[in-house]
């Protein structure tokens, strides 16, 4: 690191440097879609042998998986490592750098995922800090962090001029699903089916074709439905929300597995992202929940009035006798319910209408995306079980 402010030693003797440990790594995890010759999607997790006790000189740096936080608003950050220096090809101490966001044409061959930055005093990372955090302190919900945004990964051999850093931000999905593949907890923080009081809203719907099947907005860009509700001529798609307008598609992904009769779920990546509003969340989805033991569907009253909206309890089919009562064969990955009585509410038929469960993470009760409505037949309602896609969908959250 073409820098001179010293901090750390790198190497110590134990009697020196008693909290300084060494670890074993057991697997190195490398991102699926990076490449060696362009150095894209150049990011990488170690898993350790072992747990670390966290003491004063050894504490876990933040990254927030939140989908409101971005790298975008940051512009001062700083770098660390053990990389060259004037006087060494290798530093005996841990140097740092603080560094400014540039624009991505001041840095050569940045990819997707990536930021460039310098350092206005004529520093740069070197040969031998890739990998080195960079981080920048945040306020977070009230509370100052120090947040790791960014990896080293290159930069020109005269270490003199901007380099290119990876955006950890822009892989914190996958982080999240690597690191934490077993642990219960919510896709997203920013999630929600009500405007407090009681008041039960379909904050996350959004309309497809022209109102024809609906879908679910399970973060700020990505929206979930069936597949077997798309037609098979498809060259452009807009979805609708109640109350903020119509939005363009970037991408969309039927399920690999995806045959007509077992109405599998499709993702859908929005042009941009809904904007924060009171009026428009993407619904609680559970990571490695328990499998739930009732089915509830937030249905509107016959009069149309969002406060008349109520959480109607679902009577759960067997899936042998649902397919001899309706005549089609009812997949491992799909159940069945009764459909509710219709007197007081709305129809509730639409592909690609949310069934639910309440449920608790983290102490907090939550209304938590279970199903979606893949067809109904003869009073029963078909429904796509979302648990069983849960980690394809997590895994397709690519930013």
């Amino acid at each position: 690191m073409n820098t001179h402010w010293l901090k750390y030693p790198f190497t110590c003797s134990h009697e020196k440097c008693p909290h300084v440990e060494r670890l074993n790594v057991t697997a190195i995890i490398v991102h699926p879609e990076f490449h060696s010759y362009d150095s894209s999607h150049d990011i990488a997790l170690l898993r350790l042998e072992h747990e670390v006790i966290y003491k004063l000189y050894i504490r876990p740096i933040s990254i927030i998986v939140d989908e409101m936080v971005t790298t975008d608003g940051v512009q001062t950050l700083s770098a660390f490592g053990w990389g060259k220096t004037h006087e060494e090809a290798e530093s005996r101490i841990l140097n740092t750098l603080e560094l400014q966001r540039r624009s991505d044409d001041k840095c050569h061959y940045i990819k997707k995922n990536q930021f460039c930055a310098g350092s206005n005093n004529g520093g740069d990372s070197c040969k031998g800090d890739s990998g080195g955090p960079v981080a920048a302190s945040y306020s977070y919900r009230g509370k100052d962090r120090y947040v790791q945004f960014g990896v080293v990964s290159n930069g020109v051999k005269s270490c003199n001029d901007s380099a290119v850093y990876t955006d950890v931000n822009a892989y914190k999905y996958w982080i999240a699903n690597t690191v934490l593949e077993t642990e219960t907890r919510l896709l997203t923080e920013h999630c929600g089916s009500d405007w407090g009081s009681g008041i039960l809203v379909r904050l996350w719907e959004i309309s497809l074709f022209e109102h024809n099947f609906t879908g679910a907005l399970i973060t700020s860009r990505f929206d979930v439905t069936v597949a077997s509700a798309f037609p098979n001529d498809i060259h452009e798609i807009k979805v609708e929300t109640e109350y903020l307008g119509r939005y363009d598609i970037d991408w969309f992904y039927k399920h690999p597995q995806f045959k007509h009769s077992a109405g599998s779920t499709k993702n859908n990546k929005l042009a941009k992202n809904v904007p924060d509003s009171v009026l428009v969340k993407p619904i609680c989805m559970g990571l490695n929940i328990a499998a739930p033991m009732t089915w509830t569907a937030m249905l509107y009253s016959s009069n149309d009035k969002v406060a008349d909206t109520q959480s109607v309890a679902l009577h759960r089919i067997d899936n042998a006798a649902c397919s001899r009562k309706i005549g089609i064969h009812v997949e491992p990955n799909q159940f069945c319910v009764d459909k509710p009585d219709e007197s007081m509410y709305m129809p509730y038929d639409t592909p690609g209408s949310v069934v639910a469960t309440v449920g608790t993470i983290n102490g907090v009760e939550k209304y938590l995306l279970t199903g979606l409505i893949s067809l109904v037949k003869d009073g029963v309602i078909v429904i796509t079980n979302i648990q069983d896609h849960e980690k394809w969908i997590a895994n397709e959250l690519k930013y």
